[in-house]
């Protein structure tokens, strides 16, 4: 079997950090929370905080961890 390596963009923080940035992800882009695992996908244009959440890693698509007002799970 032959599989081939593409790159998918993506960025990596934690709940706080993508919080206090609010970063605009690329178009097919992944943000991941690595204290939450939640991820979302961006479109080139909408800030993280507008972003809707695809879903969470161990949880599946469509389920998040939400964490409270200081980031605790």
């Amino acid at each position: 079997m032959n599989f081939v390596n593409i790159p998918i963009p993506s960025t990596v923080d934690t709940w706080t950090g993508f919080a206090s940035k609010n970063p605009i992800l690329e178009d097919q882009a992944f943000g991941l929370e690595i204290d939450t695992l939640n991820y979302k996908a961006g479109d080139g244009s909408t800030a993280w905080d507008e972003l809707e959440y695809v879903g969470n890693l161990v949880l599946g698509e469509g389920e998040v961890v939400v964490p409270d007002e200081d980031g605790q799970k």
